[in-house]
C-alpha cells in the first residue's frame, strides 16, 4: 500500500485577502461615517422643528392677547357707534381687525399641530401610512 499526501499552498492568493479584508474595512468605515451623518442630521431636524414648534406657541400666545383686545375694541367700537360718535366704516374696521386675529389664532394653532405631528414623526411614535411597522 502506498500513499501520498499532498499540500497544496495558495501563495498568490494572499494577496487577494488582504485586499478583500482592506476593502471590507473601508466599506465598514463608510458605513459608520454614513450613521453619524444621519444621526447628526436627525437632531438637527428635531431641534429645528422644535425651534418652530416654541416660536409658533409664543405667536398663539401673543395672538391670544391681541384678540382680547380687539374684543373689546369691537365692543367699544359697537358702543361708541350707537352713540354717533363714529361711523360706520371705522365700525367695519373694528370689526375686521377682530375678524383677521381670530383667523390668526386658526391659522397658528394649525401650523402648532403640524409642528406636533413632525416631532411625533420624527421620535417614532407617529407610523406614515402605507409603511410597515418593521421597516
Amino acid at each position: 500500500m502506498t500513499g501520498g499526501l499532498t499540500l497544496r499552498v495558495p501563495i498568490f492568493q494572499g494577496g487577494r485577502a488582504s485586499t478583500a479584508v482592506q476593502n471590507a474595512r473601508i466599506e465598514n468605515r463608510k458605513k459608520e461615517i454614513d450613521k453619524a451623518r444621519t444621526e447628526d442630521q436627525i437632531v438637527k431636524n428635531v431641534e429645528n422643528v422644535l425651534d418652530r414648534f416654541h416660536h409658533l406657541k409664543n405667536q398663539f400666545e401673543t395672538e391670544q392677547t391681541n384678540l382680547s383686545v380687539y374684543e373689546r375694541n369691537y365692543e367699544r367700537a359697537v358702543q361708541t357707534n350707537r352713540q354717533g360718535l363714529i361711523s360706520g366704516f371705522e365700525l367695519r374696521h373694528a370689526l375686521l381687525s377682530l375678524h383677521e386675529s381670530r383667523m390668526q389664532i386658526t391659522k397658528l394653532s394649525l401650523q402648532l399641530k403640524m409642528e406636533e405631528t413632525r416631532l411625533y414623526y420624527l421620535s417614532g411614535r407617529l407610523l406614515v401610512l402605507g409603511q410597515r411597522p418593521d421597516g
